[in-house]
């Protein structure tokens, strides 16, 4: 929960009681099982807000798009615990997907989520991560950032 209020107050800008009740408009009357379904440390927004984030991890403020990899091909869960992954959508479009951090050999998925042309999905230090194209035509990049600040 923590988390989730560190993020809401950085970059939402969100009071508590404001989360909550949005927490409920939004996920009916479990706020609690809300809660627990968005602190993933998985964040995806589009490419424009991605300086909203520098609280999350300072290294997105160092030149975060540069240095970018193609998407690997993914045969399981990966997981870096000491930096922030960064993926971007170039073109098309992708699924993120991340598991279980308690549970490293555990290959289920606890969320994924559709981004598009233009959005980024960002990991978190320590977060399994899995991220594939929606398809042949699909160019999605790859970013390892500078440290770990996201603690």
């Amino acid at each position: 929960m923590k988390t989730f209020v560190r993020i809401a107050y950085c970059i939402l800008g969100f009071e508590y009681s404001e989360l909550f009740q949005l927490t409920k408009i939004c996920f009916g009357n479990s706020p609690t099982n809300a809660l627990s379904a968005i602190i993933l440390n998985m964040v995806s927004d589009n490419l424009e807000n991605l300086n909203r984030y520098i609280s999350l991890d300072e290294a997105i403020r160092d030149d975060a798009l540069s240095k970018e990899e193609e998407l690997p091909a993914f045969h399981g869960f990966m997981k870096d615990s000491e930096h922030s992954v960064l993926f971007i959508a170039r073109e098309g479009g992708g699924i993120a997907s991340t598991s279980w951090r308690e549970t490293p050999l555990s290959r289920e998925a606890t969320a994924a989520l559709r981004f598009k042309e233009g959005d980024f999905v960002l990991f978190l230090p320590g977060e399994p991560f899995i991220v594939k194209a929606e398809d042949e035509m699909s160019r999605i990049t790859m970013r390892v950032l500078g440290g770990q600040n996201a603690s």
